[in-house]
């Protein structure tokens, strides 16, 4: 099992669906409290913050928040989800309507205990900068970013190669609004060997996201 192999963490993948209900949930919180692992979740992938559509907006939305209270019966600290496309938009408007999407999500989820992770995209056509999402975080306090290197290191082309890379913040620190990430602070996410999430640390230090399978679906 995960524990008998060292992991300390393990994310629920959700990517496709919600094939558990709260009580399997719970148990399965009972079960990994009981060996130590701390876990998170996934939302699908379709729940995106970028829709403009109303009609799947609302179920994005629905999603996201079903996604939240699944994860707070498995004593989640965070629940993560992906920003989305941008077909073209100018940033701006997309900052704007996430924000809608956000206020409307922190409404729906307050008193859970659970963070919103939003994940660092690997795809130049998707929103999802690490300055994005500082953004985000920083005007809604239940968001955390939530950096996968090996997204970053592909929307770099390939720059995170070095320890240097790592630590000055990495050379995809800036939004698509061309705001430099500061001094701002990202959730880390451990899955072996350490605990989940590891408060925070600042950008570039130490950061690492890895669950185990993982797949680059910026």
């Amino acid at each position: 099992g995960l524990a008998e192999r060292g992991y300390k963490a393990f994310e629920l993948a959700f990517t496709r669906g919600f094939p558990w209900k709260e009580r399997r949930c719970a148990a399965f919180a009972r079960e990994a409290a009981d060996r130590g692992i701390r876990l998170s979740v996934h939302a699908p992938y379709f729940a995106v913050l970028t829709v403009a559509d109303e009609d799947r907006a609302r179920q994005c939305r629905a999603a996201v928040e079903h996604a939240v209270k699944l994860g707070a019966e498995m004593d989640a600290r965070i629940v993560v989800a992906h920003l989305g496309a941008r077909r073209g938009e100018d940033p701006e408007t997309l900052i704007d309507r996430m924000r809608g999407h956000l206020d409307w999500i922190g409404h729906k989820t307050a008193g859970l205990g659970v963070g919103l992770g939003l994940e660092t995209t690997g795809r130049a056509a998707h929103m999802g900068s690490l300055g994005d999402i500082a953004l985000l975080s920083d005007e809604f306090p239940f968001v955390r970013p939530v950096v996968d290197w090996a997204h970053v290191h592909a929307l770099s082309g390939g720059g995170l190669r070095s320890v240097e890379a790592f630590a000055n913040g990495s050379p995809a620190g800036r939004s698509t609004r061309s705001t430099p990430i500061s001094a701002t602070s990202c959730t880390a996410r451990k899955a072996k060997s350490g605990t989940f999430p590891t408060a925070t640390a600042p950008c570039g230090r130490r950061l690492w996201s890895g669950r185990p399978g993982r797949r680059g679906c910026g």
